[in-house]
């Protein structure tokens, strides 16, 4: 496992002429997402039909390299409930390293390990995406996703101040069916039944004010 020491701007240039597309892949994908189970990177960044265990295996032996070049980074040893129960046990996360490697920019701090509460809804949002690019690419289509900062949505308010509708995920399917082509806009909560019922309402009334501002559009959200 990879030490706690600086990887400095020299050792960074080298690994960035190191890595391969697929590296530059994973780095991308836990950036965006935050965290990611072995499986979940496998299923974001290889092709499922060169599945097996010889794809898991593959997968672990580029996430441990990445590792111990100290570019992402466990974040626990153990598996989180309810997610995937055969899944390689890592979590993983990008290093102050990574990121910078990444971005091109300095490195900042890493963030402490999460609890487990956000770490389960993180990992959950994750295994939502993937499913909805599995379930479209097996309709035949093809889906645009959104998460979090990226699916934000400003909502106007009584004397023109404004407050923001930040759903876990947004996504506009577009497919075929019987009837012909369509186009779906979603937004998307993972409830992992640790909310609070004011917090759901708090959340469904910001919908309900999102829907009733004239702004919600198939194509632009």
């Amino acid at each position: 496992m990879p030490s706690r020491h600086r990887v400095g701007r020299a050792r960074r240039r080298t690994l960035a002429n190191q890595l391969s597309d697929q590296d530059w892949s994973m780095l991308t994908g836990l950036a965006r997402y935050r965290f990611l189970h072995t499986y979940q990177v496998s299923e974001l960044h290889l092709p499922s039909s060169s599945g097996g265990a010889s794809q898991a295996r593959a997968v672990r032996r580029q996430l441990l390299r990445l590792a111990r070049w100290r570019l992402i980074r466990p974040v626990v040893a153990r598996r989180v409930g309810g997610l995937h129960g055969g899944a390689d046990p890592h979590i993983w996360q990008l290093t102050a390293a990574g990121k910078a490697v990444l971005t091109g920019g300095t490195p900042g701090r890493t963030s402490s390990y999460p609890s487990t509460r956000f770490l389960t809804h993180t990992l959950a949002i994750a295994e939502t995406a993937i499913g909805l690019s599995r379930a479209t690419a097996s309709l035949g289509g093809a889906v645009d996703i959104q998460l979090e900062r990226e699916a934000a949505r400003r909502i106007p308010m009584v004397g023109g101040s404004h407050t923001t509708l930040t759903p876990d995920l947004f996504a506009v399917v577009r497919a075929a069916d019987d009837s012909g082509q369509f186009e779906d806009a979603w937004f998307i909560e993972v409830d992992c039944g640790t909310e609070s019922l004011p917090t759901l309402l708090r959340k469904c009334e910001q919908y309900e004010t999102y829907r009733r501002s004239g702004r919600v559009c198939p194509r632009s959200g």
